[in-house]
C-alpha cells in the first residue's frame, strides 16, 4: 500500500475517534528470558492520576523491582515487589499510605527463539501469580489472588524494528 494512502487512512481513523474509558496500560515484555544460572534485575516507576471513583485517593506512585533467575535453559522464575505510595486528599484524614503491595511470582518459558532468515517469530509464555501480600485495608493490595497467563510473539521486521 502506498505510504500516502496509509497516511490518509490513519488520519481518517483519528478524525473519528470517540472518547473511551480504559484500564491502566498493560505492561509489555519481550520474548527473552534470563540466561541459565544468571540473575536479571528490572526496575520501573509508574506515577498515576487515579480516576475520580477512587476518591479520596488522588495519585499513586509505584516503584517496582523485579528479580528473575535463569532456572533452566530457556526458563526463568521471578518475583517482583511493588513499593506503593497513595496520595490522598488533604482533608480526608487518611494521610499517605506507603508500603509493599502484592508480591508477584512468575515463571517464563521461551519455546522458540527467533532465528535469522526465518519467517517464524520467537514464542514465549509466562504465568504470574500474585497472592494478597499487600495491606488491602490501606489499598496497597487487592485482597485477592490475581493470576494471568501471557503469550509473547516477537519478530524482527527490520534491524531497528521489533
Amino acid at each position: 500500500m502506498p505510504r500516502r494512502a496509509l497516511f490518509l487512512i490513519t488520519l481518517a481513523g483519528v478524525a473519528f475517534v470517540l472518547p473511551a474509558s480504559a484500564q491502566q496500560p498493560f505492561f509489555t515484555d519481550d520474548a527473552d528470558v534470563a540466561l541459565y544460572h544468571r540473575w536479571h534485575l528490572e526496575s520501573n516507576n509508574e506515577y498515576d492520576v487515579v480516576p475520580r471513583s477512587s476518591f479520596p485517593a488522588l495519585r499513586q506512585d509505584t516503584q517496582t523491582i523485579k528479580f528473575s533467575y535463569g532456572l533452566f535453559n530457556n526458563c526463568e522464575v521471578g518475583m517482583d515487589f511493588p513499593l506503593i505510595a497513595i496520595l490522598n486528599a488533604r482533608n480526608s484524614g487518611l494521610g499517605t499510605p506507603f508500603g509493599i503491595g502484592d508480591t508477584d511470582y512468575s515463571i517464563k518459558y521461551n519455546f522458540r527463539k527467533e532465528t535469522s532468515g526465518s519467517k517464524w517469530p520467537a514464542i514465549t509464555a509466562s504465568l504470574n501469580i500474585e497472592p494478597p501480600t499487600g495491606n488491602a485495608r490501606l489499598r496497597l493490595g487487592s485482597g485477592l489472588i490475581d493470576y494471568y497467563l501471557n503469550s509473547i510473539f516477537q519478530k524482527t521486521l527490520h534491524p531497528s524494528t521489533r
